[in-house]
């Protein structure tokens, strides 16, 4: 099971500042220009290894609606979005002020699995949400 923790915040950016330029992650410099403005959860498996990261950035323009980004490591892509994760980092985010998680990029089709509706500007899912 993948658990994300939402500890140590200026750390979890740095080893995933780090880790995007050691596996090339796409977008990594643009990233790298606003990471420090990021909520970064660190992701672990069952052992406390890192996993992943999930993060979002706070729209500019409309404060309850936030941009959600991914970064798996490539042992854990088939199993890191559970049930679980998802409904934690949902909670949270909602319970942080998110009224919206905006998803702009390859997660989109992830949004669109849970039910987020496509937009001129990506894929919006409406929080609260729950996956049962």
């Amino acid at each position: 099971m993948v658990r994300a923790k939402l500890v140590d915040v200026e750390g979890s950016r740095e080893r995933l500042h780090e880790a995007m330029y050691e596996t090339l992650y796409p977008s990594r410099a643009e990233h790298s220009e606003i990471i420090d403005k990021a909520l970064v959860f660190e992701c672990f498996d069952e052992n406390a290894n890192i996993c992943g990261w999930v993060w979002f950035y706070r729209l500019v323009d409309e404060d309850a609606v936030w941009s959600i980004h991914a970064m798996v490591l490539p042992n854990y892509r088939k199993r890191f979005f559970s049930q679980t994760l998802v409904n934690t980092l949902s909670g949270v985010v909602y319970a942080l002020g998110c009224d919206t998680v905006r998803a702009e990029n390859d997660n989109m089709d992830l949004l669109v699995h849970f039910g987020g509706i496509e937009t001129d500007e990506g894929v919006d899912l409406q929080l609260p949400f729950f996956w049962s």
